[in-house]
């Protein structure tokens, strides 16, 4: 909230971006597909 409130503030660029978020996504569903299937997933 801290960063936001700065970012407005004080017209700063934002630590993170549409990028990141991809990124995350991708970690986070991969994860997913790996405890389902029950072994390893590499991350497109």
């Amino acid at each position: 909230m801290e960063e936001f409130i700065n970012v407005v503030l004080y017209d700063l660029k934002p630590s993170s971006n549409l990028d990141l978020a991809i990124e995350t996504v991708k970690v986070i569903y991969t994860a997913y597909l790996s405890a389902e299937k029950a072994q390893r997933i590499e991350i497109n």
